[in-house]
């Protein structure tokens, strides 16, 4: 899997914290990666997720 870009990240995460609950950061970072069907050989796109949320 290619990691996303920050395009490619926003739609999905937009559409997860719609809801108006407050989520955690590994909870949307769980979701994203469940989203683009990442798997534990993708851990560098995981961080890259994560690293995206701070910005």
């Amino acid at each position: 899997m290619t990691i996303p870009d920050f395009q490619t990240i926003m739609l999905p995460l937009l559409k997860h914290i719609s809801d108006g609950n407050e989520h955690t950061n590994k909870e949307i970072t769980e979701a994203l990666a469940d989203y683009f069907q990442l798997t534990q050989e993708d851990a560098p796109a995981k961080s890259l997720l994560q690293a995206v949320l701070w910005f």
